[in-house]
């Protein structure tokens, strides 16, 4: 039977009788360890393919394969004994190339996804896989337009989450000392000079790194239920740039600013002195808040004074 195969006919019958068909663990017992007949002898006892080297199935063949083990699952026993028998090897550059291509353009699926994070979780990368890969995508990103799929996918897998400290030193050295080129400045100052009043402000907004303490928060609770307009890092236009207040009541022109803990310790008067001018400019008024007068400004009276006064000041002003 050298050289002669089995007809199409003949394949279809015994795949059918083979199949779901397994070895008994009786079997299984005697063929382990037995040495096979053919072992040691030469010529027509002998595989075919032996010693040949780059043949290997036709197109077809693979083909008819990946047809037939399609949607097929592996077994978690089955994948303990692929991943012992493939531990420590490494692929070969080609392969590597071939999965790549094979890949290409392909999403997994939410299932995959989920069993990816769980397998994944607590396990980094070594300081070596980080220096390959650092080194392996250094300038490939640059100039690379993302598409709108793959935007919305990064944007709902993100939804939420927040970076850790650790992350944020991190991308703040990455971008230490990078600049925008010309032509991207320009680009920005044309799209920003498109935007509405108020659409500058949110840009704005979300640009500013603020914090508003606790301290803070109680006052602007409160001051709500004096100024209905009240509102926490509102953005004021002045002659010459933006500037935020940090609870501002835009109806009667008065800034709230609270001095914490925080800002005392970078406190300023003379910038301070400079900001209070620029927003009195535009006939807004500046009152500072610390915990020493916080109690004295809380008071029902006295604000209903400082709201009759300002209503008075906006409606009359001295020339």
């Amino acid at each position: 039977m050298l050289g002669q195969h089995h007809s199409e006919e003949t394949k279809k019958l015994l795949s059918e009788r083979h199949k779901g068909k397994h070895h008994s663990e009786e079997t299984r017992k005697l063929l382990c360890g037995r040495i096979p007949w053919n072992k040691g002898l030469k010529g027509a006892q002998q595989a075919w393919n032996k010693g040949l080297k780059g043949k290997s199935c036709s197109e077809e063949t693979k083909r008819l394969i990946r047809n037939r083990l399609k949607g097929r699952i592996i077994s978690e026993k089955t994948r303990k004994l692929i991943s012992a028998r493939n531990k420590g090897k490494k692929r070969s550059e080609e392969i590597r190339r071939l999965m790549s291509e094979h890949t290409k353009g392909r999403h997994p699926s939410e299932a995959t996804r989920k069993l990816l994070g769980k397998h994944r979780i607590g396990k980094h990368h070594s300081e070596k896989t980080k220096k390959l890969i650092s080194e392996n995508s250094k300038g490939k990103n640059k100039g690379i337009l993302r598409s709108e799929v793959y935007k919305k996918l990064m944007s709902e897998r993100t939804k939420g989450k927040k970076l850790s400290e650790k992350t944020k030193k991190l991308i703040s050295e990455h971008h230490k000392g990078i600049h925008l080129s010309e032509e991207s400045k320009q680009k920005l100052r044309l799209w920003f000079s498109t935007l509405t009043e108020d659409e500058k402000r949110k840009h704005l907004v979300k640009c500013m790194p603020h914090r508003v303490s606790r301290p803070q928060k109680e006052l602007f609770e409160f001051l709500r239920t004096v100024f209905a307009d009240a509102t926490l890092e509102y953005q004021i236009k002045t002659e010459k740039t933006w500037r935020f207040a940090d609870i501002g009541v835009p109806s009667l022109k008065i800034d709230f600013e609270y001095d914490g803990y925080f800002n005392h310790n970078r406190h300023n008067p003379e910038k301070d002195k400079i900001r209070d001018q620029e927003l009195a400019n535009v006939s807004w008024k500046t009152i500072r808040v610390n915990k020493n007068n916080l109690k004295e400004i809380m008071n029902q009276k006295d604000l209903d004074c400082l709201k009759h006064q300002r209503c008075t000041e906006i409606n009359n002003p001295i020339a």
